[in-house]
């Protein structure tokens, strides 16, 4: 069954959700700035709820996201599925995608990686869009090396899904993953833990915008 969703324009900008760094501030107000500044995807993310808890979570997120953002449950296919959600993300301890594609119904299904060969695999198995991580240093991936932007470029030339670039990615080298090839990224710390998350998503996504000319595609058919 093909997806009945489909992924916003590029640049993509998915902020990931972790409810442990909001502080005294509600998910609502973060997202509701965040999608001001030009966020276009959020994934519920929180390993440690249960089932009960994510859904009510995914509804909450649910009736915010109606106005064109899509929402991704992280690992649980049955709460996106229940909750009406566009899409779920599955990991290398998730559903592997071909089950998850059955399972979810028609919803997107994204895939994590970290090889040219998983990414090759995502794209046969039925995957929707991947997300390769960690790019760059992240506190969410202390036990694991940056596989820096070169995987990213790699991967574009061996698949034709839409790939984000998660961990670590600040306004500061979101260039570097666009440049690689990369159609958006994927982020929590730099959203979530601005003090101006609309400003810190509006810098995200004109970094990405200012670095699109930049990507091997377009560099490739200006030269030809």
């Amino acid at each position: 069954m093909s997806a009945k969703h489909s992924l916003p324009a590029a640049p993509l900008l998915l902020l990931v959700t972790d409810r442990t760094r909001y502080g005294d501030r509600a998910l609502e107000d973060i997202f509701m700035s965040a999608l001001a500044g030009g966020l276009n995807m959020i994934e519920l993310r929180e390993a440690d709820m249960n089932a009960r808890d994510l859904l009510g979570e995914a509804e909450r997120l649910r009736r915010l996201a109606l106005g064109g953002v899509l929402l991704i449950v992280h690992d649980r296919v049955d709460v996106a599925v229940a909750v009406g959600a566009h899409g779920a993300h599955v990991s290398s301890d998730s559903l592997p995608v071909a089950a998850a594609k059955r399972a979810g119904r028609g919803i997107l299904i994204g895939k994590a990686v970290s090889s040219v060969a998983e990414a090759v695999a995502a794209e046969q198995a039925g995957a929707d869009y991947l997300v390769v991580e960690p790019v760059f240093f992240s506190h969410y991936a202390l036990d694991r090396s940056p596989l820096g932007p070169t995987l990213i470029r790699r991967i574009k030339s061996r698949v034709r899904l839409p790939l984000l670039a998660g961990g670590g990615i600040t306004a500061g080298n979101a260039h570097q993953v666009i440049a690689a090839g990369a159609d958006g990224v994927s982020v929590t710390s730099e959203i979530v833990d601005a003090e101006d998350t609309r400003a810190a998503a509006r810098a995200l996504h004109d970094a990405m915008r200012e670095a699109w000319p930049t990507r091997p595609l377009l560099r490739e058919a200006m030269a030809g």
